[in-house]
């Protein structure tokens, strides 16, 4: 069994949501899987994560579906699209507080 080694240091409070939320999302996937993808909420629930607020749950989702879409190939020309669907609106959002740049040159959609 494997416990706790004293040595270990817990990583502080502040970073432990920051810790489960991909694993609470990959669990997600595992819930009701006998339902179809498109209806489910294995589906709805990490869509729904990715593309609200811009923080690290929204990461935590798009791994959720990433991985989703590695285990059965159906799935991965939706969840490319949801992806890029999801970075296009963070961009957009960039756009309206700061233009990015590459290169040194300003990035337009």
């Amino acid at each position: 069994m494997i416990t706790r080694c004293p040595l270990w240091k817990s990583p502080p409070s502040c970073y432990r949501y920051r810790l489960m939320q991909p694993w609470v999302c990959l669990g997600i996937l595992h819930y009701a899987e006998d339902e179809a993808w498109s209806t489910s909420a294995r589906r709805q629930v990490p869509v729904g994560l990715a593309f609200g607020v811009e923080d690290w749950v929204a990461g935590a989702a798009l791994l959720a579906l990433a991985t989703a879409a590695c285990r059965d190939p159906a799935l991965r020309e939706e969840v490319r699209q949801l992806v890029r669907a999801r970075l296009d609106a963070a961009v957009g959002t960039s756009l309206l507080t700061n233009t990015p740049r590459y290169r040194g040159k300003p990035l337009t959609a």
